[in-house]
């Protein structure tokens, strides 16, 4: 019943059955994974902490327990026991991507790019629809671009993505906005518009997906097609200051009034 209500989203019932669940067989090992889960999103992580440790140590090999407590003892800011966790449901769970998706954002947050980067890529290996990872690939490629990951890596991976992305997810448009992103850093233009307007089509009413092709074309020189994604990120958000900044900026600069 705890299960019922909380895939329905009646998070107050499922606590009330999982607790009473738990008051009939203390031992309940499921039940206290269940709960800790529901615990740890409300922000309860002391008591979700303690219930992953207990069912832990009633069924050492419960690999969603020790993934779970991993991701825990990461949001309390444990890092060695997190990835002690991590590892632990690893051993009992030799295909678990999700298990190694929180894995990387532990070395991301441990500031370990190369580590995050290689595990997020055994993630996707294994659960190529796994979007999260992708993205946070992305992101990380993105915000690293010509910085600190060797020059090599960062190429290989910028040019192996796109394939694989339009291979396992073509319909995913925060992933081809992502990518777009990346590749724009690395001044590959061309194939950074193709995903720019892969997101913009899947996700037309994105104004910040508009925004940012508008800062390709910017880029690009092409200021005939910046401004018309800038006036359309407008329309679609007429708040956005990057949008609004970056138009002024455009129109004095070719010598257009800004109105």
């Amino acid at each position: 019943m705890g299960k019922v209500a909380a895939d329905s989203g009646d998070v107050v019932e499922a606590v009330r059955r999982y607790r009473e669940a738990l008051k009939l067989n203390p031992d309940y090992d499921q039940a206290m994974n269940n709960l800790a889960n529901i615990l740890k999103d409300q922000g309860h992580l002391d008591e979700a902490l303690y219930l992953l440790q207990q069912a832990t140590s009633l069924r050492p090999d419960f690999a969603a327990a020790w993934m779970n407590l991993g991701i825990v003892q990461a949001s309390l800011g444990h890092h060695t026991a997190a990835e002690t966790s991590y590892l632990t449901a690893l051993t009992h769970r030799s295909v678990y991507p999700d298990c190694l998706y929180n894995l990387g954002n532990l070395y991301l947050e441990k500031g370990d790019h190369n580590a995050a980067l290689a595990t997020w890529t055994n993630a996707t290996s294994l659960k190529p629809s796994l979007a999260v990872a992708w993205t946070n690939m992305l992101i990380l490629l993105d915000s690293q671009a010509n910085i600190n990951l060797p020059l090599m890596l960062l190429t290989k991976h910028s040019r192996l993505l796109p394939h694989l992305i339009l291979w396992h997810l073509p319909n995913e448009p925060a992933l081809h906005f992502n990518l777009a992103n990346t590749l724009g850093k690395l001044s590959c233009y061309q194939e950074s518009e193709s995903h720019f307007l892969l997101a913009t089509s899947l996700d037309s009413a994105n104004a910040n997906y508009w925004v940012n092709l508008g800062v390709l074309y910017h880029r690009w020189h092409k200021y005939d097609r910046a401004q018309q994604a800038y006036v359309r990120a407008l329309s679609l958000n007429p708040g956005l200051k990057s949008a609004r900044d970056n138009l002024s900026m455009l129109l004095k600069a070719t010598g257009k009034i800004s109105r």
